[in-house]
């Protein structure tokens, strides 16, 4: 029987205790080194294998317990006013030694705040900084979000919630500058897994551990998302996969991970014990009420299970919280799980629960290589301040829970916040915890950006960008230009070199011929252009224009006389009579059946019946003892008709009927949670108020047109 087995086998045992199990690992492994260590002796005697004092020391220190991390307080965060409600995740670094905390709002900018000054129970609303990530390709549904301190980079992890479409894991690396600016923008994959199961983000594996474990950083930390089992699948507990260095791994490219925990194929465990109406437990197909009869017996993942734990259940994550800690004398890996709490169901096609609650989870991490565990080595409900009341959040979001957690390794505390768990729906709330003989780190050195500059190709040929000047004195010119392009763009403020170069250049010529002038033809006679304008004090005037044609052109820079020439002329005549009947911009009706003409008294265009209305664009004229006007009616010919069967004609304005916005469900001029409320109610249904693409069904693009419109009002 191997060792690993015969551990596991008294790890297991229903009488065995637990209190002892970090002492038989520790005897377990210097057991083995030792056999390891004489195989290789006899084998080949040059071979020795020693383990360093502080080495050995970390392998077989103890492993954290809840009683460990003492609460000690907490801050209130809004920096994003009332659209605080769905930021999420944590991290954090030091700038020039001051604490530094980084969140994220619902459309992917980072924020980051301090606390320095601030005493527990205060509000912080000021931001140090802030990022856009909207352009790096980082971002989905979940994200998790880690500061490599050593490298001064900001990793991201992400993942579509509901999808079908398979995508790997991967991790996007970037580079935070001054003044929002986002730099080195790196994407790699981890072959073979779903983005599903490693939205929580990474950590870095301290030196001795890496060898044990297979790399030198691990991501993960699982949890549900829509869709379960699509996609690659989720995994509803617990994920952790080592992999190597990706910074060393080009953009595009992946690394191979090695798989540590991971409940795809079953479920993670959990303190507090779960009533699940979720897989088959329920015989109501998605019913809109919270259930009444106990779950069926013969549904899945009922608890407790045999270990007197709960199963994870629907809508149970660990988001973005695994922690790496050690203290003096203790390590462990932590993790937050924000959990359903009391009846857990499926309702309108989401999500529901009677509350949310939260616990801390603890592994040992000389135990994670010891097969795919699913199971913490300990676990406590963690009891935090929030406001009044349940969470009124439903489905499948962080919003409501724990949704980011961090370990300073300088100050021994461990941060974890989540939105909106303050005193009202805006705020959120980060929680303090000390950690027992943790701290005494030193402060990481303030991140620093390095310019680089671009790498740019080699020169282009010479090429004309004007043609050649005139010749003079035997000589002419033109302009040329070479040009070259960006390989590497330049980063973190690096200088990027001219891209291009002009010369002038010269070649001989010979003077052109003596210039010679076109010869035109005599001027046509002059002819009207346009017509005789109005009568004014007993003259109009029009323009005419007169022309000519070239018979033989112009050579060697000769020049070509004007081919036209206009006039204006004048004549007598008699002022019309003015008609104080109608008005230009008048709407009239006909009377009669009316004719209607080209100009006043002009070419028949056609007639217009007895009660047709338009309106008067120009006039009058007088003509034929008539008043004209042009009329553009509203239907029809038209053109000019006598004033004698024009009426006035009031137009009737329709009273316009304001247009809702889209996402004002509820039709009360804004949009705002009743509208998500009632949206959710229809989640999965063909509600037509509540589907606003028209799609055909009620899910989460409906949510997002939604949320786009957020406290909006009708105009």
């Amino acid at each position: 029987m191997s060792l690993k087995k015969s551990y596991q086998d008294w790890h297991n045992h229903p009488k065995h205790s637990h209190a002892h199990w970090s002492s038989f690992i520790a005897i377990s492994i210097l057991v083995s080194l030792f056999i390891i260590n004489q195989i290789n002796l006899t084998y080949n005697p040059e071979y020795s294998f020693t383990v360093d004092k502080t080495e050995a020391a970390s392998l077989t220190s103890a492993v954290l317990t809840p009683s460990d991390f003492v609460y000690q307080g907490y801050y209130d965060v809004q920096t994003y006013g009332n659209d605080t409600s769905y930021m999420a995740y944590l991290t954090h670094r030091y700038v020039n030694g001051e604490l530094r905390f980084l969140t994220m709002t619902h459309r992917g900018v980072i924020h980051e705040f301090k606390i320095v000054d601030k005493s527990f129970g205060e509000k912080i609303t000021v931001l140090t900084n802030q990022w856009d990530l909207s352009s790096t390709g980082a971002l989905r549904d979940f994200q998790g979000i880690w500061f490599n301190s050593e490298t001064n980079r900001l990793w991201v992890t992400s993942s579509a919630d509901y999808t079908v479409y398979y995508n790997n894991a991967h991790i996007t690396m970037m580079t935070l500058g001054n003044s929002g600016s986002i730099t080195n923008v790196k994407k790699v994959d981890l072959t073979g897994i779903p983005e599903k199961r490693m939205y929580g983000g990474c950590q870095r594996v301290p030196s001795y551990f890496r060898t044990q474990l297979g790399g030198e950083y691990v991501c993960g930390w699982g949890g549900y998302t829509s869709l379960v089992a699509q996609a690659g699948g989720a995994s509803i507990g617990p994920t952790m996969y080592a992999i190597p260095d990706p910074e060393l791994v080009s953009n595009g490219g992946s690394v191979t991970p090695r798989v540590l925990l991971d409940t795809v194929t079953s479920r993670g465990e959990r303190k507090t014990i779960p009533i699940n109406y979720f897989d088959g437990g329920d015989s109501r197909q998605n019913p809109p009420s919270r259930p009444t009869d106990p779950p069926l017996a013969t549904a899945d993942w009922l608890s407790p299970n045999s270990n007197g734990n709960g199963w994870m259940v629907w809508g149970d994550s660990y988001y973005n919280t695994g922690m790496w800690i050690e203290t003096a004398s203790k390590q462990g890996f932590v993790s937050i799980a924000s959990l359903g709490k009391g009846y857990t169901w499926y309702c309108s096609s989401t999500l529901c629960y009677d509350d949310r609650q939260y616990e801390m989870h603890i592994w040992n991490p000389n135990r994670l290589d010891d097969g795919i565990l699913t199971r913490p080595d300990s676990m406590t409900e963690l009891v935090v301040p929030r406001r009044d009341g349940t969470c009124l959040w439903i489905g499948n979001v962080p919003s409501c829970n724990i949704s980011g957690a961090t370990y300073d390794s300088v100050s021994g505390k461990v941060y974890m916040i989540g939105f909106p768990l303050g005193p009202d729906v805006y705020t959120g709330r980060m929680y303090v915890y000390d950690v027992n003989g943790g701290g005494g780190a030193s402060v990481p050195p303030t991140p620093t950006v390095t310019p680089v500059d671009a790498v740019v190709s080699g020169w282009s040929s010479w090429s004309a960008i004007t043609g050649w000047s005139t010749c003079a004195n035997n000589s002419q010119t033109r302009t040329e230009q070479r040009t070259r392009t960006i390989i590497t763009p330049a980063s973190n403020g690096g200088s990027t070199p001219a891209l291009s170069e002009t010369q002038t250049v010269s070649q001989s010529c010979t003077v052109a011929s003596v210039p010679t002038d076109a010869t035109v033809s005599a001027w046509s006679g002059w002819s009207a252009t346009t017509d005789w304008g109005t009568c004014l004090n007993g003259t109009q005037t029009r323009t005419e224009q007169r022309t000519r044609t070239v018979i033989t052109p112009a050579t060697n820079g000769g020049s070509t006389p004007a081919l036209s020439e206009t006039q204006t002329v004048s004549q007598s005549c008699t002022v019309d009579p003015v008609s104080t009947k109608n008005y230009i911009g008048q709407n009239v009706q006909t009377i009669a059946n009316v004719n209607v003409r080209v100009t006043g008294g002009g070419t028949l265009l056609g007639t217009q019946s007895i009660g047709s209305t338009g309106k008067i664009v120009a006039g009058p004229t007088y003509s034929n003892s008539v008043t004209w006007w042009q009329i553009d009616y509203t239907s029809g010919v038209d053109g000019w008709s006598g004033d004698d069967y024009l009426i006035d004609y009031v137009l009737q304005t329709p009273t316009p009927v304001p247009v809702p916005i889209v996402g004002d469900i509820n039709l009360d001029g804004i949009v705002n949670s009743l509208d998500w409320s009632i949206m959710n109610s229809k989640w999965f249904t063909e509600d037509s108020a509540s589907d606003l693409n028209d799609d055909g069904i009620v899910n989460s693009i409906d949510f997002s047109i939604l949320n786009n419109n957020w406290f909006k009002t009708t105009p």
